[in-house]
């Protein structure tokens, strides 16, 4: 009986330890909700598509509009019906503390021209040089393939957490590499663990 409350125990420490930062794209007109975000190592950005065409890419502070020179990602393009959400989400795991940009490659009315990006730990000072930089920029740029996250099913409910606005002006964060799912353990594969420790009592 010990192991298996043992089990259980540390099922739900890795389950909850878990956090999700949701962002929100175009639910609210060209706009990422929040814009600015705190993340630490581990944290998983998740980003829920809404109404028209939209993608997530990360950028460099230095090029407005343009894919991060060296790791980043790209969610690709997921529509949404007016009114709606994506049936899928794009999931980025933080694996450092380095500020991070990022945009939306939407080339139709012009979205990162518009002003359509954010940050990760970093401060406001920052997303609005990025947003002035990016009004002079006609034409976004998307890489070529969807890399850097995992695109998974919505969440019809989560217990993970939701975003935070970024407050500090040294906080940092990257989400890149090759990315995970977001929420590394679901409810899913924690009841199935359940269901495996019962079968042991």
């Amino acid at each position: 009986m010990t192991s298996v409350t043992s089990t259980l125990i540390l099922l739900f420490a890795a389950f909850t330890a878990v956090t999700a930062k949701t962002i929100q794209i175009g639910t609210d007109g060209l706009k990422f909700v929040p814009e600015a975000v705190e993340a630490a190592v581990d944290d998983v950005l998740e980003f829920h598509f809404g109404p028209r065409n939209h993608s997530v890419v990360m950028g460099d502070f230095g090029s407005a509009c343009v894919p991060a020179a060296k790791g980043g990602f790209f969610s690709g393009f997921l529509p949404a019906a007016e009114g709606e959400e994506n049936n899928k989400v794009f999931r980025v795991t933080v694996n450092d503390t380095s500020p991070v940009v990022f945009y939306c490659s939407q080339n139709s009315h012009q979205h990162c021209t518009a002003g359509m990006v954010g940050v990760v730990n970093s401060n406001n000072d920052s997303l609005n040089a990025y947003k002035t930089a990016a009004a002079k920029i006609p034409t976004a740029l998307s890489p070529a393939e969807v890399f850097g996250g995992v695109l998974g099913p919505r969440p019809t409910e989560t217990a993970l957490a939701p975003a935070t606005t970024a407050a500090s002006s040294n906080g940092a964060s990257r989400g890149g590499g090759a990315g995970a799912v977001g929420a590394a353990l679901t409810v899913g594969t924690l009841l199935f663990g359940l269901k495996e420790a019962l079968e042991m009592i």
